[in-house]
């Protein structure tokens, strides 16, 4: 290959890369939230302790 096709691909990879990377990013950042508020267990209102 020569180098200009290698840097044509390198290039492509690393878009497609970065667009994965920030899609994830975008992803988890929007639906992470709603899936983390399920995590804790409810409490009963008068159990929480102060510090």
């Amino acid at each position: 290959m020569s180098q200009k096709n290698e840097t044509t691909i390198l290039a492509l990879a690393l878009l497609l890369t970065v667009g994965i990377v920030g899609g994830g990013f975008w992803w988890f950042s929007n639906n992470g939230a709603k899936i983390g508020n399920n995590i804790v267990p409810n409490q009963e209102p008068g159990s929480r302790t102060s510090n």
